[in-house]
């Protein structure tokens, strides 16, 4: 079999927002179908390795002896996600859509850590990123 069937993209995916009690895909207004989306590069994305590899140099440039705290790996990790949330539609928050930017990613995160999780969640399943295979 040619493991070619299994590539993962480096192309963003969308993932559709759900009710954090319900688990119910959450629609952007009642007469459409359009759900809220959410669009990523997975974890093992380019962009992914990339953000990681720059907190890893950081911990090295500072030496060895120089302490990490649980607050410092949770930040990194809340910044990683950061840069690999690449766009939303339909995202409303106090009857507002506020325009993407990474600025607002981060104010959306942390309101609301619910979607924090959902965010990670996906971002983490490489099953996720596979292309869908022509062949079956």
């Amino acid at each position: 079999m040619d493991l070619n069937v299994f590539d993962v993209t480096e192309d963003g995916i969308e993932m559709q927002v759900r009710h954090p009690v319900t688990g119910a895909t959450l629609w952007q207004d009642s007469e459409s179908e359009k759900a809220v989306t959410i669009t990523f590069n997975g974890t093992h994305s380019s962009q992914f390795k990339k953000a990681n590899f720059a907190n890893t140099d950081r911990r090295i440039r500072n030496g060895m002896r120089a302490k990490i705290t649980a607050e410092q790996v949770y930040e990194e990790g809340f910044e990683v996600l950061v840069k690999c949330t690449l766009a939303w539609d339909g995202v409303e928050v106090d009857g507002a859509r506020p325009p993407f930017s990474a600025a607002n990613v981060r104010m959306i995160y942390k309101r609301f850590p619910w979607l924090r999780l959902q965010a990670e969640e996906f971002n983490a399943d490489i099953q996720n990123f596979i292309r869908p295979s022509t062949k079956s």
